[in-house]
């Protein structure tokens, strides 16, 4: 199943369902920018790592390159903390998740992507959800024009590059990154910007739902 959508500039594509062995799993691009997130479980653990009011989510980032770095780390926390907060863990005591985010091309914007490739792929496994989170990514050139999802050659000459999460209930933000120094008015016209620009992902989420639901 494939379906599209225009997030500023990029054209969002997806395919949920994408690994037979996967609890849940899905292919995301926007742009040229690609990623392929699975979900494990929820996989029954030991006594010792029980938490009674969140289920763990253990993320493992993949680099086309195989090598990870610092960023890399940083993905995987942010994702971590992004799935944690969609996540409704009281039916899943004494279990965790594990999530795997595989890059296949890194064309811009890959933070937001991984993570929205991340819910897409909780979406697909019909795990009971609190709410849905998605990213956006927004670049400030030298011009101080705001640009939303742009791409890698707009992201290396940015000045400042924020990615923002949002939940879709009341719009709160459960993710930010900021590279380059950011003012407060800055950063806050940017999450007004980025804040607009979610709801067309949120709107293309339910699209996907809807279409994947009417198949089984």
């Amino acid at each position: 199943m494939e379906e599209n959508s225009d997030l500023g500039a990029r054209t969002m594509k997806c395919e949920l369902n994408v690994l037979s062995k996967a609890d849940g799993s899905a292919m995301l691009s926007q742009g040229n920018t690609v990623v392929l997130a699975a979900l494990y479980g929820p996989l029954e653990v030991k006594h010792q790592k029980v938490q009674n009011d969140a289920i763990p989510v253990f993320v493992t980032y993949r680099s086309k390159s195989g090598r990870q770095g610092v960023y890399d780390k940083t993905i995987e926390c942010i994702i971590q903390s992004s799935c944690e907060a969609l996540i409704f863990a009281k039916p899943f005591c004494r279990h965790e998740i594990s999530i795997v985010i595989q890059e296949l091309q890194d064309s811009g914007s890959m933070l937001a992507a991984a993570i929205n490739a991340a819910c897409l792929a909780v979406i697909n496994s019909g795990l009971e959800m609190s709410c849905l989170v998605a990213a956006v990514t927004c670049a400030v050139d030298g011009g101080n024009n705001f640009i939303i999802d742009p791409d890698k050659n707009v992201t290396e000459k940015a000045k400042i590059v924020i990615t923002l999460g949002f939940e879709n209930v009341k719009y709160n933000i459960v993710a930010a990154h900021v590279v380059g120094e950011c003012s407060l008015e800055v950063y806050e016209k940017a999450v007004l910007i980025c804040k607009s620009a979610v709801q067309h992902i949120f709107d293309y989420y339910k699209s996907i739902v809807k279409k994947y639901a009417s198949t089984l």
